[in-house]
């Protein structure tokens, strides 16, 4: 399995979106250290619904983004690690896939932290 490791963080591609997921993971980290005390105890979480009590949720959900950030990441290296050897495409697809998502996600997370502040 090391070795399968070896092999996507020799490609630039991989490296570059894992990496950059990693960035972005903790850019996230420490901006929700810094902004969690400051937050109210209700943050507009769901955008899609009508205005009101239904679009708000929990501070705490805030950790939910941390916490699907790292599934996806870990999970998407995982197989980008087993499936490089067989099919090179498809693992820089997965470690793009996890950057994009990671980014989407960074982006959703600053919506709603400005739409507080």
């Amino acid at each position: 399995m090391r070795d399968n490791f070896k092999n996507i963080f020799s490609d630039k591609v991989i490296k570059f979106s894992i990496l950059s997921s990693i960035i972005i993971f903790l850019i996230n980290i420490v901006l929700i250290v810094f902004l969690f005390p400051k937050l109210p105890p209700f943050i507009p979480f769901f955008n899609s619904m009508p205005w009101g009590e239904d679009r708000l949720a929990p501070v705490n959900i805030v950790f939910y983004f941390v916490a699907v950030f790292i599934l996806v990441v870990i999970i998407n290296t995982i197989l980008s690690a087993v499936l490089y050897s067989k099919y090179t495409f498809l693992s820089r697809i997965l470690s793009i896939t996890s950057f994009l998502f990671v980014c989407m996600g960074f982006l959703s997370f600053l919506q709603i932290i400005f739409s507080v502040f």
